[in-house]
Parts: C-alpha cells; structure tokens; sequence
C-alpha cells in the first residue's frame, strides 16, 4: 500500500477551506490518531471535519461530495474510508491497518502519514505477564502549518482573499489496548479510559511537540501441559508457554528468556513454538515410567502441584494403564524470578489446558475433550480446590497387540512346520519298516 497522504490531505484542506470560508466563523478539525490492538498491530487514521453550518454552505454553493477524490484515492489503496459525525461536525476519516510497531513507524517516515511530520517510535519491554509500553511521538508543527499555508495559497488562486482566517485545529489520539492496561505516566491534554488526546497548537510557525505515554499492558499467557505415555509405560512431558505473536515479535527483549534458562539449567529440552497466531517455547523431559512422572508432576517447572499415578496392568498382550493426576498447584517461595513469575501466570489462568495421551482404547475418563486415545481437561487455576484427573485404556487395538498377535502367529506357523516333519519322518520310518517284513 503506497499512497501519498499529502494528496489526501490536500483535497480535504482544499474542501473544508472553501467550505469554511462561506461560513467564516466555521472550524476545520484534523485529527490524527494512532490505536493499538492486543497482541500487536493496529490501525492508524488521519480524518478532517467541518462545522455543519459551513458543510451545508458549501454543498449550497454548488460543491458536491467534499470528500470524492479522497474517497477513491484511499480505496485504490486499500484503505478503508468512512464518514463520521461528531458534535457538531461532520467529517470523513482514512484508515490504515498496520500489523507490528516496525510498520507503524515506517508510515510516518515514508510513508502514507509522512507529510504531516509525524514521527513516531514504540518501545515495548516484555516479561512473560506484562509489557512496558512506551509511545513517543514527535510532531513538526511547521510543516503541518505549511501544508495548510500551501492549501490556503491554492484558494486564494481560485479567488478566496482569505480563506479560514487561521481557524485550523489539531488533535493527536493514542487509543491503547482496550482492559488490560494502566496508563504510568503522559503529557497528553485529558485521558478517557485508554484514550489520550493531545490538543496541538499550530499557532507557532515553528518548532515540535513532542507527545508522550508510558503504559503497563497486561499480558493473555496461553500454557498447555501435555504428557504422552508410550506402550512400555515411559513417556514425555512437555509444557508449551505462548504469547500472541505480535506481541513477541515487537519486544526488544525476549519474554521466555528467564525460563529458556531456568529450564536448560534443569536438563529440559526447549524448542520453539507457533501456533493459532501465538509464538512461544516448548519446555520437555522424558520419562521412564511411572515414578518419573510422579516426580515430574512436582517439578516446579513442568509440574503443576500434582499427585501422579500411572500404573500399567493387564495380560500380556493386552495392557491397561490407569493415569490419574490430583492437581493443587502451589506457589513457588524460591529465589528464581522466572519461575515466581511462570507460577503467578500460571495462578491467574482460568483456562489452562492439560492433555494426557495413553496407548490404546480409552475406556473411562473425566476429560472434558476427547481425541481419540488423547484427553484434555480445562483447568480453571485461580481456583485454590485441588482437582482430580482420571483416565484408563487398554493397549488390545494398539502397537502392543499386533506385536502379540504376530509372536503368536508365528508360534503357530513354527508348530505346524514340526508337525509336519515329524509326520514325514514317521511315513518314511513305516515305509522302511514294511518293505523289511515278509510278505
């Protein structure tokens, strides 16, 4: 998308300029305003209005839709165009989503927003609940007062002495993510919720604001603890900790760094992780049987509390495993920063999911979801009860049973070889023993 805001605010300048100045005491507002989403991106938008006295005068006066070159100009570009009404003005506002805080900056470098001398720069310092979320913007009101200069000039071409008589007003809106923040500190010039406006005097010919937000945003943390227990009764326990994608990719720092070293330091296996737009890590360790994943269900990593018991019974060829797993997470009281703040996510989670996958055919469970021979529960944590998880299956139609079914295959297809043989050597022994005998 590569349009020229310069065109766009030029034809809207040119419009409410002439429509201002039938109606000299009319105000022309321009508003540019930038609102972040959660998880990352957002939408930036530039939009212009009139007082309706002057709309009406001009459209009197034989000017037809104000706003018909800025229309079609912004659709050819992918931007999205909207009319709106406000108090007493009406206007039309442009809107351009942007997907991380790299394009956004680069929209008021070159790109559709870089007329209006805008320049703007976000920082973001992630930790796994909670982002430092810095906005600065500097705004170069001399060239916003020459673009409005040059659209004046243009006027008094077509004949208008004096068009507006300077009566151009600027606002600057920053909407952060909507719930899930507090505002730390700003210099803007009144707050509505997450809404900040900064009124800017265009009065100097010269000179920059700067404008300025430090926000708190709380993070989504998405966990799923998931064990996978193989036919011999050992397995995997691995624990995916996520956030949205967008959120990740514009933090200067690293959110899983403290458990990528917290858990490398325990001898886990830590890999990469994306998924249903959110990026992570997989935190891992296998086990051999039972008693490792009893002890694994206390780690204070990997675990989440729990009393585990996986038992494997049954006949040969038809095994049974019994899991089940009594979940009272407690927080942790040691000196690691990554866990205390791994555990108070964790504390927080009204929906963790917790997956258990066992060999063969279940036969009973508690699970909410059920996948085939995979079993997930919905775990409400900011709940203090503890919970019990319980499922069972039998390995009959699983790798074990085929395994059973070919040894006995073959113990067949051996006993009937040897009863062949034995048959044969006791034919050709009756066979000599007749020839020997008299007739």
């Amino acid at each position: 998308m590569t349009f020229h805001v310069s065109r766009f605010t030029f034809y809207a300048l040119r419009f409410l300029l002439i429509a201002a100045s039938l109606f000299l005491s009319a105000c022309v507002t321009i508003r540019s305003s930038t609102e972040f989403h959660v998880g990352g991106g957002g939408i930036k938008s530039l939009s212009w209005a009139i007082d309706d006295m002057a709309l009406e005068a001009a459209k009197a006066a034989g000017i037809g839709d104000p706003f018909a070159q800025v229309r079609a100009r912004a659709q050819a570009a992918g931007a999205t165009v909207e009319d709106f009404h406000e108090g007493s003005q009406t206007g039309v506002v442009v809107r351009l989503p942007f997907d991380s805080v790299a394009e956004l900056e680069a929209l008021g470098e070159s790109g559709p927003f870089a007329d209006l001398g805008e320049e703007v720069r976000v920082t973001q310092q992630a930790t796994l609940r909670d982002s430092m979320f810095i906005v600065r913007v500097r705004l170069n009101v001399s060239q916003i007062n020459a673009l409005i200069d040059a659209t004046k000039e243009d006027l008094k071409a077509l004949g208008i002495a004096d068009p507006l008589l300077g009566a151009v007003y600027f606002n600057y809106v920053i909407v952060l993510p909507a719930g899930v923040g507090e505002i730390v500190s700003h210099n803007a010039s009144r707050v509505d919720g997450n809404r900040l406006t900064w009124d800017v005097d265009l009065g100097s010919a010269v000179g920059t604001r700067e404008l300025e937000v430090t926000a708190r945003i709380a993070h989504v943390v998405y966990a799923h603890v998931d064990t996978v227990v193989r036919p011999d009764g050992g397995g995997e326990r691995r624990l995916t900790i996520a956030l949205a994608r967008g959120l990740v990719a514009d933090s200067e720092e690293d959110p899983f760094a403290g458990l990528r070293r917290t858990a490398e330091a325990g001898n886990n296996k830590v890999e990469p992780y994306e998924g249903m737009g959110r990026s992570g890590i997989v935190i891992s360790k296998p086990f051999v049987d039972g008693a490792e994943l009893r002890a694994l269900g206390r780690d204070p990593l990997l675990g989440l509390g729990e009393t585990i018991t996986l038992t494997r019974g049954g006949e040969l060829w038809r095994p049974t495993f019994a899991f089940t797993s009594t979940v009272a997470p407690v927080p942790p009281t040691g000196a690691d920063p990554a866990l205390n703040e791994w555990h108070a996510a964790l504390s927080e989670m009204t929906d963790l999911r917790y997956s258990v996958t066992l060999p063969g055919r279940i036969t009973a469970h508690n699970a909410a979801i059920v996948d085939e021979n995979t079993l997930t529960w919905r775990l409400d944590m900011t709940s203090r009860e503890p919970r019990t998880l319980t499922a069972s299956s039998e390995a009959w139609h699983d790798a074990v049973y085929p395994a059973g079914l070919v040894g006995s295959g073959c113990c067949c297809v051996t006993g009937a070889i040897v009863a062949v043989v034995l048959l044969a050597v006791g034919y050709q022994a009756n066979r000599r023993i007749r020839r020997r005998s008299p007739s």
